[in-house]
């Protein structure tokens, strides 16, 4: 995990300079910069070691490349920041491959010819682009639910806090998006993964480059909103009931105790009419009208199970007779049970307390608000 120091904002700000003068095409004046932060300081987070480490290497400054490198992996060894070793490891091999042939080169001198072209002065040679970061995804896993967070560089100061906690998610990809990198966080619906997500949201979900996408479909903040504040509260009680009421003012049939239809929220029995003086009508129709309106928000939640709420309201009674079934009676706004125990005893063809994490959730946002109202 990542932590400021007391210095942060100092070696930041240099930080700041350094990349500003890099974009004004002014590298030696930033990579002074960079390396003097690294002389007086212990900055925490991979992009302080990268940025010298580029500029040293397009500059052909090897063996100084290398020494970077391996600052860095002693850092992340030791814990002074949470990174993969394995982004420096590979640019050390890379360098240490470079200065190798640069020890084997011979340098051949060639011989004078007439000619009538005119003389190439070496300051026209075409500029070898920076050469691109491989990042390999064949390894990269999708679970059946995955939550995927992006983002580019930023000038926040939270930025290298961003990117250390994106490269420490359980998978991480860069992308290079029109000579940009675009990072990329992926987790589960795991609870300790998804408490990661959470934090890196809370971070970066302001900046206008992130994006989130769930199961293949790009969210709007205020859906992602929504689940955070759910969903994640489920992570953090370890309770596995806790979509059925995370109180008793919240129990339900469902489910989902954000359906606004609870054990003192418009419970389902509730919502009908009487056809006689005696007999009840639940009204099954509006109950999923509620129900649409009210889980728009929680649809991609993990735990949100479109075909489990259709079977509870399937189970539901279509009429309640009181003068035959002694565990109702009337009350003020149509009927309420004796004992409110019985209204959630139905007899359902599905297990309402089934894990959700032992669901696929495959289906995109859109399919499952079809198929719900089918």
């Amino acid at each position: 995990m990542y932590f400021e120091d007391e210095n942060f904002s100092i070696y930041f700000n240099l930080y700041e300079k350094a990349r500003n003068l890099e974009k004004l095409k002014k590298e030696d004046e930033a990579l002074k910069i960079y390396l003097s932060i690294l002389d007086k300081y212990a900055p925490q987070g991979t992009s302080y070691y990268e940025r010298p480490a580029i500029i040293l290497e397009r500059q052909k400054h090897y063996k100084e490349a290398v020494k970077i490198c391996t600052m860095a992996i002693k850092a992340i060894n030791n814990n002074q920041f949470n990174a993969d070793v394995n982004e420096f490891e590979h640019r050390l091999n890379r360098l240490n491959n470079k200065i190798e042939k640069q020890k084997n080169s011979k340098v051949a001198i060639p011989k004078k010819r007439t000619t009538n072209k005119p003389v190439k002065h070496p300051s026209a040679t075409a500029i070898t682009p920076i050469e691109a970061k491989e990042i390999s995804t064949k390894n990269i896993k999708f679970s059946d639910w995955y939550v995927s967070i992006s983002f580019g560089e930023s000038r926040s100061p939270s930025f290298p806090q961003a990117l250390a906690l994106a490269q420490s998610a359980p998978q991480y990809i860069e992308n290079n998006v029109n000579n940009k990198i675009l990072y990329q966080a992926v987790y589960s619906d795991k609870p300790i993964e998804y408490l990661q997500f959470i934090k890196l949201y809370e971070l970066v979900s302001n900046w206008k480059s992130c994006f989130v996408i769930i199961n293949g479909t790009v969210m709007d903040r205020k859906i992602i909103g929504g689940l955070n504040y759910c969903y994640g509260d489920k992570c953090r009680s370890g309770n596995p009931d806790f979509c059925f009421g995370a109180s008793e003012m919240t129990a339900n049939p469902f489910g989902c105790h954000r359906l606004q239809i609870s054990a003192y929220n418009h419970p389902w029995w509730t919502i009908g009419d009487f056809i006689t003086s005696s007999i009840w009508r639940v009204n099954k129709q509006a109950i999923l009208e509620r129900i649409k309106t009210y889980s728009l928000p929680y649809v991609m939640c993990p735990c949100f199970s479109i075909e489990n709420i259709k079977s509870v309201v399937d189970s539901l009674p279509d009429t309640i007779d009181l003068r035959k079934n002694k565990k109702w009676e009337k009350s003020y706004n149509g009927i309420q049970p004796i004992n409110h125990n019985v209204a959630f005893k139905l007899n359902i063809s599905i297990d309402p307390k089934k894990d959700c994490t032992n669901e696929k959730k495959n289906k995109g946002f859109f399919a499952k608000l079809k198929s719900l109202f089918k």
